[in-house]
């Protein structure tokens, strides 16, 4: 049965999350064994004082290198922790890993392509339902961006997944993305079309230079988000801010409908003045470096968290 269900505006929020100290936590780090051979830092976070076994998600950054808090601009930002923090409370374990070459990992990151990053995330789920503390059939995975793609292709190959929370997910070809990007980019530098023309082409040959130069990158630009959203064996929640330039919001309609399509169950969400980060930001600024308030949204975490919840009863 095709089954999309749709929350616009503000939505009942029935977790209360803390703003402040997060919940108690057990941190066990441990390494698995990357397809090439290096060794991939992890960690598990467990809510001290367990006593049956508890559900577990499994955080999957954007594209760029990232280790396992998904920190950027010098820490200002840190979207793991967040979560982290709000599946804690509400007793959900959570699983995360430094990308190769990036904290206490190694490889190359630039040489880590995506279908490298779908086996490292099935070798952390497998050590996920092979530890004591984890219901091996409750196993969910969260992808932020390019990491909701990532989320996607683990789920076609995992039938058992209890659920995918995509997150600003692509849903359209990133060549057409990128040069929506690029285009924006320019349009902001002057209003002189043949000026933006000349801009975007620059852009585009800078882009395009490094994208060849990264694995991850290169591969993710020649797969269609929407034909992965049909291959998806798991429920899916889709949690979208209003405000993301990245990722526009109708392609979280898209990648809704593509699932939904293909038979599969997917709950939308879309989130007034969110951008792509998950920050609030009624402006929806591109130069994310002038924002002032790192804070990741409050309702979206919450939905987010409470949907986990309900699909693991």
């Amino acid at each position: 049965m095709n089954m999309l269900k749709v929350a616009l505006g503000a939505a009942t929020i029935s977790l209360c999350l803390n703003s402040g100290i997060a919940e108690a936590q057990t941190r066990e780090n441990f390494e698995i064994v990357a397809p090439d051979g290096y060794t991939i830092a992890a960690d598990l976070a467990l809510p001290d004082g367990w006593s049956e076994a508890v559900p577990v998600v499994l955080l999957i950054s954007g594209s760029g290198p990232q280790d396992r808090e998904a920190s950027l601009f010098g820490g200002q930002y840190a979207a793991h922790p967040a979560w982290r923090n709000a599946f804690i409370e509400a007793g959900i374990a959570v699983m995360s890993f430094d990308e190769a070459g990036q904290g206490e990992s190694g490889g190359n990151w630039s040489d880590m392509g995506i279908h490298d990053m779908v086996e490292i995330g099935q070798r952390l789920i497998m050590r996920a339902r092979n530890h004591a503390a984890i219901d091996s059939d409750r196993v969910f995975v969260l992808g932020h961006s390019e990491g909701g793609m990532i989320a996607s292709l683990i789920s076609a190959r995992d039938d058992e997944l209890a659920g995918l929370v995509l997150v600003a997910s692509p849903g359209r070809a990133l060549p057409e993305v990128l040069e929506y990007q690029l285009r924006l980019n320019a349009s902001e530098q002057t209003e002189d079309l043949a000026e933006q023309e000349e801009i975007f082409a620059n852009l585009q040959t800078q882009w395009m230079g490094m994208i060849e130069q990264n694995a991850t990158l290169l591969e993710a630009f020649h797969m269609d988000p929407l034909a992965l959203a049909a291959d998806i064996q798991s429920p899916v929640i889709i949690l979208q801010g209003w405000s993301d330039w990245q990722v526009e919001p109708d392609q979280a309609w898209a990648l809704a409908r593509a699932i939904g399509e293909a038979g599969g169950s997917v709950d939308l969400h879309m989130f007034d003045d969110v951008n792509h980060l998950l920050i609030r930001d009624p402006a929806g600024q591109t130069e994310y470096e002038n924002l002032t308030d790192f804070t990741l949204d409050a309702e979206l975490l919450s939905i987010g968290v409470n949907w986990v919840l309900n699909a693991s009863q």
